[in-house]
């Protein structure tokens, strides 16, 4: 795609108002997208406040093709420690899932994404049969002390 223009807007996902949109859905080819960047939209899980911003992330893991890259699913803004429940897409062939939250100063917007050795993991090894139902799946965020996390700086090519 080429110069391809996407915009993603306020509204909410229809069938779930906590998901977001994708600007592409791909079924195992390979997509080039050239051109400026879409702006994309996923949920904002809570507003409590001038608090500080977080994000959250999920990163796939399929048995044969190893672990995917972490895709941002939402955010929010957190003044407390109330515990929260990030849902995301269920990702077709996925064997488990990792998520990761970044957190960040009040005001520091676009929100980053985790990158290199950081205390990201709020779990790991998350099964879809424990955390899926139909094409939703979910974990609830308790703001415990985050796990260390690696994201590779380079991903392996898959042809």
């Amino acid at each position: 795609m080429n110069n391809v223009y996407g915009e993603a807007g306020a509204s909410v996902n229809p069938l779930n108002p906590k998901l977001g949109s994708a600007m592409v859905l791909n079924w195992g080819a390979r997509v080039y997208i050239n051109g400026g960047s879409y702006g994309y939209n996923f949920g904002k899980l809570l507003d409590d406040g001038a608090g500080n911003y977080v994000g959250w992330y999920v990163v796939p893991s399929h048995a044969t093709l190893g672990t995917g890259v972490p895709l941002p699913v939402a955010w929010g803004r957190r003044n407390s420690t109330a515990s929260v429940s990030v849902p995301w897409n269920r990702i077709q062939g996925a064997s488990s899932y990792t998520l990761l939250r970044v957190d960040f100063a009040s005001g520091n917007l676009p929100l980053q994404g985790p990158y290199g050795t950081g205390a990201y993991a709020v779990a790991t090894g998350l099964l879809p049969s424990s955390v899926c139902s139909g094409f939703v799946c979910s974990y609830t965020d308790t703001f415990a002390t985050h796990a260390n996390y690696v994201v590779p700086l380079s991903m392996p090519s898959h042809s």
